[in-house]
This record gives C-alpha cells, structure tokens and sequence, in this order.
C-alpha cells in the first residue's frame, strides 16, 4: 500500500476519528484505527469502540491499495506534529509502514487489518433527513442531562419525529431537559434512542448539509458528507416525561438569565466540596439567592423579578442548573413551580430564536435541600 495526502486535510478528519477511539485500554486492538486505501483515488479511515464507529472517506493519490491497523495516538500526534504539505503513507513489510514528510522518515509498527474490528456498513431501509444545524441546536439543549449512569433507561438522548415536529429529551431523573421543534418536513413516527457519546460526535460535524438517519437491524447510521458514524442501538425504554412537561404551575417568575448567571458562578466560586446547594427565595418581588456551607463560607445574591402567584423557596443544584444556563441563550427566562413543589421549570418566555411554539425549551429540575 502506498498513497500520498494533503497533511492538514488528514489530520482534520484524524480529529474527528480521536473522539471515537477507546481510550479506557480494555481491548488494545481498539486503540487503534485502520486505513484503506481503495481504487479511485480513495482512502478510508475507521475507528470504533464497539458501541460507536465512524467511517470516513477521502481523496488522495493512491499508487499501490492496501490497509492496516495502527496506534491513533502515535499516528495521530506524529502526523500533526509534521509541517510539510503532503504525506507519503507506504507499507513496507506485513508489519510496517513508512511515514514521509519533508526530510522526516518513520517507521510504525502495524497490525493486520484482519485483526481489526469489523465496522458495520448501512444496511436498506427508509431514511429520516434532517438539517444537520437544526439536529445540532436541539442536541445541545439536551446532551447535558444526559444520565451518566452508563446502562440506565436515562443513557441517551432521546428523539421522537413525528409529522412535522421533533420531540427530544434527556434527564438523569434529577432534571429533565425537553425540546419540542416544528419543521417544513413531514415524517413518519419514529422514535430513536441515541447514545451521548454519538450525539457528541454529530456535534463536531459541519453546519451546512442534511444528515440522513438510518435504523438497522442492530445499528443505526448516520450518513453526512463524505462520513459515516455508527452506533448500536440501545434497547432501553426512554422514562415517561410528558406528565412533568405538561404540569401546569401556581407560581410564575420572569427573570433575566444574564442577572442569575452571574449571581450563580459567583457563588459557585465559594462553593465547597462538600455542598453545592443553593437556595431560592421569592417574594416582595425580589429572588433571593443564598449558599451557607459550614467549611467554605456564605453568600447572598439579590436579583429583581417580576412574578405572579404565590411565594416559594427552593433548594437547586446549582452546577446542574449553571449548565442549563449556559447552552441557553435567551434572556427573558420564565421560572414555574407548582405548589407541590416536587419540579421547578426554566424556559424561555419566547422560545428559542423567538420563535415561540415552533422551538420550544423547557428544562424541569427537582428542588432539593441537602
């Protein structure tokens, strides 16, 4: 095997392949990844962890086709480090191959791409199209509840397309972010429960383009541009949320997300390790933010709100709802809680962009006083 390619366009996609590689060493066949280079100028590089994999083609000048299997990391960072505008790829024996860049020559060691884990291919079947900009916008309104507990009903981000609305959410039964979009398209019913490592590899793709979604029978594929990314599919059955989204409140609060965080990172920044605990206050038209920890210090934020309804007094995770904050960006905020008290709601009062019912964003956090 023998090809040469355009450095910077290699290591870009490299990056991309970086995100995918196992990086736990449970198999050390999965820390690295393999390069085939086909007929027609082609090349192809895979990667997987055997939960999610991506394939990727490009163009180059392919002398002599072939593949292997070689250590990302060192291919990775020996690639990059280069400056020259091309690099020579050339297999040398059954278990080299020779690197050229500029005056530089390396030799690294392969494995058979035989001994490579096999990366399924797309099978047949009805695709689900979407603009990959508005996939991203709703994927990073949800991807950061995701549950952390690894096989739980809660371990990936759930989406529901439907007619011409896309429904997501995720949660971690603490807090539950939910989406609701209305599109020109016009799909079947079909639901789709996606890991967060996949929905963060969909995040590093381009903003211009559709991406196809297709569900085999053990995976699914997700087709853009010149780049495939699979992942298995998750048999677990998504929590049932709509009761909390559809709850109506007793108490309204409109309050300016710049103001609260502001006020939350400052407390954060005395947070202890131990309690990271704030507590909310409303009434006389005031919010009254206080943290009190017995090894780090105390702290009080006063903020103006307008409100309706009767006065309430919450305990919040303040990390938790920080990060909320933080991937919204509107600043008219509407915060809604029931006389239960059992879920506050955050949303924006306009929905995302202005646009009201056809983007709307709630995310439901649950008040606790530890």
């Amino acid at each position: 095997m023998k090809i040469k390619i355009k450095r910077v366009s290699l290591v870009k996609e490299l990056e991309l392949i970086n995100g995918v590689i196992e990086k736990r060493n449970t198999m050390p066949v999965l820390n690295y990844f393999l390069l085939n280079a086909k007929e027609n100028n082609k090349i192809e590089l895979s990667g997987t962890d055997l939960e999610i994999g991506i394939v990727i083609e490009m163009d180059a000048e392919v002398e002599e086709k072939g593949s292997f299997a070689i250590l990302f990391s060192v291919f990775m960072n020996l690639v990059k480090e280069m400056d020259n505008e091309f690099v020579i790829i050339e297999s040398i024996d059954g278990e080299n191959v020779e690197i050229k860049g500029g005056k530089g020559v390396y030799k690294l060691f392969t494995i058979s791409s035989d001994d490579y884990p096999t990366i399924p291919l797309p099978e047949e079947g009805e695709k689900i199209r979407i603009d990959i900009k508005e996939f991203k916008d709703i994927i990073k309104l949800i991807k950061f509840s995701i549950s952390a507990e690894q096989y739980s009903n809660a371990s990936g981000g759930y989406f529901l397309f439907n007619g011409d609305k896309i429904i997501a959410a995720s949660t971690d039964y603490l807090r539950l972010s939910y989406v609701e979009r209305r599109l020109s398209e016009d799909y079947p019913r079909t639901e789709f429960l996606f890991y967060k490592k996949i929905l963060s590899e969909i995040l590093e793709l381009g903003d211009e383009g559709e991406m196809e979604i297709l569900k085999g029978i053990n995976n699914y594929f997700f087709l853009f541009e010149n780049k495939i990314l699979i992942s298995r599919i998750m048999e677990n059955n998504f929590p049932d949320f709509n009761e909390f989204v559809e709850k109506q409140g007793t108490g309204k609060v409109l309050v300016k997300r710049g103001l609260l965080i502001k006020a939350l990172r400052r407390i954060l920044s005395i947070v202890s390790t131990t309690s990271n605990y704030v507590y909310f206050n409303i009434s006389n038209g005031k919010l009254i933010l206080n943290y009190n920890s017995t090894d780090s210090g105390e702290g009080e934020e006063e903020i103006e709100v307008v409100y309706e309804g009767e006065d309430g007094s919450f305990g919040f995770n303040a990390k938790n709802l920080k990060e909320f904050l933080e991937v919204v960006k509107e600043e008219d905020l509407v915060m809604e809680f029931s006389s239960d008290k059992t879920m506050v709601k955050f949303y924006p009062e306009k929905g995302i962009n202005g646009m009201g019912e056809n983007f709307i964003y709630k995310y439901l956090q649950a008040p606790s006083y530890n």
